[in-house]
């Protein structure tokens, strides 16, 4: 779903991901590197992970 999203936004724009899978703390910042996209901001919010997520020019 993260990379369907990624991939409607326009460089410079943001995506707000909620994750509960533990393992996302490994996996969205890989997704997000292979795609030249950058983490702006990880934390925890409850049982759920957040990550904030500027697009940049790298395609996925």
């Amino acid at each position: 779903m993260t990379r369907k999203a990624l991939k409607r936004l326009a460089t410079g724009e943001r995506l707000e991901v909620y994750c509960t899978d533990p393992l996302a703390v490994i996996d969205i910042p890989a997704l997000v590197q292979q795609g030249g996209d950058h983490v702006e901001l990880t934390e925890r919010s409850g049982d759920a992970t957040v990550f904030l997520i500027e697009k940049r020019n790298g395609a996925i």
